[in-house]
């Protein structure tokens, strides 16, 4: 792609979401074509909506969802300040198609990973963190949902990043403790999922490295401040409006959300 249709495709795609026009597809002629090419629009969008960048959502951190969607590593996309909540939650305005909750630990970070040519070491990346997090994220898309979509699509799609609502935050956690933690999904009361904190590449630090890794080989620094979450230990679960989401993290606590009752907006 060349910097003009970068450009062009992030205007299209900046637009649906201020419009609330959602698209089918991006003009063949502004598809990109390439993992690379899609990554550039995501960040043109940024750069575009001059909404305050916060952190980063991984997601595809699961083999089966990596072979599902193509990928042959996990994905990443921005989180802003405005789509980030404190539990108890109520998001308004979500769209009927995509009333989709995942249950992740989260991270903040005391200290900057700058972009550099070594890459980052487990103990360099665990130093890094301030705080855990648990925390709900939902789905958010300015395309059409449709299954089936090529990666470059989610990718240009903000990697389907929503919102994010965060817990109690917590110094007291040990990267042993982690893979084997219990995560559920509540929904009024009844638990539609379960899993662990291996469910994501085997331990949530792993996504955590990946991600230093992949912004430091891009020229992008993981910087202090920053929230991290680290993709899904429940798989992606379709709720409904209006009930109360739980996501519980056994001794690091729940977090609380829920989609506001009223009439979704188009």
């Amino acid at each position: 792609m060349t910097a003009d249709d970068v450009a062009a495709a992030a205007a299209l795609l900046d637009d649906a979401r201020r419009s609330r026009v959602w698209l089918d597809d991006l003009p063949a002629s502004l598809a990109p074509r390439s993992i690379d090419d899609a990554y550039r629009v995501q960040a043109a969008v940024t750069h575009r909506c001059a909404r305050v960048p916060a952190g980063w959502k991984i997601g595809a951190t699961s083999t089966a969802t990596q072979a599902l969607l193509g990928t042959p590593e996990p994905i990443r996309g921005r989180m802003f300040a405005d789509t980030i909540a404190r539990s108890p939650a109520v998001v308004r305005g979500q769209r009927p198609d995509v009333l989709i909750v995942e249950a992740e630990f989260a991270f903040t970070l005391r200290s900057t990973l700058p972009a550099r040519s070594e890459p980052y070491g487990v103990d360099e990346v665990v130093a890094a963190i301030g705080t855990l997090v648990p925390a709900l994220e939902y789905i958010g898309s300015v395309l059409v949902s449709r299954p089936g979509r090529p990666i470059v699509d989610i990718l240009v799609d903000n990697a389907g990043h929503g919102g994010l609502v965060l817990g109690r935050e917590t110094t007291a956690w040990t990267t042993a403790s982690l893979p084997g933690q219990a995560v559920s999904l509540i929904v009024d009361g009844q638990t539609i999922a379960a899993g662990h904190g291996s469910a994501v590449l085997g331990h949530p630090i792993t996504c955590l490295v990946w991600l230093a890794n992949a912004l430091s080989s891009c020229g992008i620094d993981l910087a202090a401040g920053e929230i991290v979450t680290t993709g899904t230990c429940t798989g992606a679960q379709t709720v409904a409006r209006g009930v109360d989401i739980v996501g519980d993290f056994g001794v690091f606590g729940t977090v609380t959300m829920r989609f506001d009752a009223g009439a979704p907006r188009a």
